[in-house]
């Protein structure tokens, strides 16, 4: 069945008022018009297809965000980067933190001096007081993971035993706080020398500090005069390796001569130096046995040794 010219006209015309063209009305040559009949046609799609002010200034803002959430994203990547990388205690996760102190074996009584002693001498005990406090909150802040004790650690004689009172009044009762609840890696000073110094490895090889002040494991490390230990960091990329020498033992010379200073000054007693003389050669004997080499790499060679004169 043949569709209507009529019909058939009136949907080309439709179709090219859709499409934007001039439909031609009186003239059958659909979408080839001339130019004066075709421009306000053309303008009207040339109107809507020019954007607006408002048309860019959407166009900025939705750019402008996107630019925003983009930074806001790696900001929130790199916050979540550093939270991973510190742990619990606010140290850095690879570093090994740890803290020091020499010279600090006072406790409430025991560091009493002559009143012509020194002033650095006086209130010995009230100075190590107020350090243990402050060493407790810098561990704290650097998330601390252990103490070396550098020696001249019960003043002014050392400790008689496992069981001296200097134990608690020196150590537990003044470093008992949570920071110090770590290893304490300890050595020997002269001081300690004075008393017995096998006291204080027996305390570690014993675990007193476990049995008789409860802190398990127990915290004090000294297995010998010279030892030697390896700690790894907390993501094992790197150990560091404590090696700990007995000054004392190792200059017998110094040490005789600082003892007879410290009974010049009061801090000694006539047989407390007598008994540390007696023990000379023990200690020589540990220096060969402990230490049979002792490397060394100096910027400059040692002076020549000189031989003594011989008698004639």
């Amino acid at each position: 069945m043949a569709s209507d010219p009529s019909e058939v006209e009136q949907r080309l015309r439709g179709w090219l008022r859709k499409s934007g063209r001039n439909p031609n009305v009186g003239n059958k040559n659909y979408g080839a018009v001339d130019d004066d009949d075709d421009e306000p046609v053309q303008r009207a799609v040339d109107d809507e297809d020019t954007p607006t002010f408002l048309s860019r200034a959407a166009r900025r803002c939705r750019r402008l965000l996107c630019a925003l959430f983009v930074l806001l994203a790696i900001v929130a990547g790199l916050t979540v980067l550093a939270i991973a990388y510190v742990d619990d205690t606010g140290a850095i996760a690879d570093e090994v933190c740890f803290v020091t102190i020499g010279d600090w074996g006072c406790g409430p009584d025991n560091c009493k001096v002559p009143p012509q002693a020194p002033l650095g001498d006086q209130h010995g005990g009230s100075s190590q007081l107020a350090v243990s406090k402050a060493m407790a909150k810098e561990a704290a802040n650097i998330g601390s993971r252990f103490v070396i004790a550098l020696g001249d650690n019960f003043y002014w004689r050392g400790v008689t035993s496992v069981h001296d009172p200097l134990w608690k009044s020196v150590w537990e009762d003044r470093f008992s706080a949570a920071p110090f609840l770590t290893k304490w890696y300890a050595l020997l000073g002269n001081h300690d020398h004075y008393g017995n110094p096998e006291a204080q490895i027996q305390f570690a090889a014993m675990d007193m500090d476990c049995k008789v002040f409860h802190h398990c494991p127990g915290r004090w490390t000294l297995p010998r005069y010279w030892y030697s230990e390896k700690i790894q960091s907390p993501d094992r990329t790197f150990g560091v390796d404590l090696v700990v020498i007995d000054t004392v033992i190792l200059a017998e010379g110094t040490t005789n001569a600082l003892a007879r200073e410290k009974a010049e000054a009061g801090k000694l007693g006539p047989e407390d130096l007598a008994r540390f003389m007696s023990w000379a050669h023990q200690r020589r004997l540990m220096a060969r046995l402990q230490l049979e080499w002792l490397g060394g790499a100096p910027h400059a060679p040692p002076p020549p040794r000189r031989r003594p004169p011989r008698r004639r």
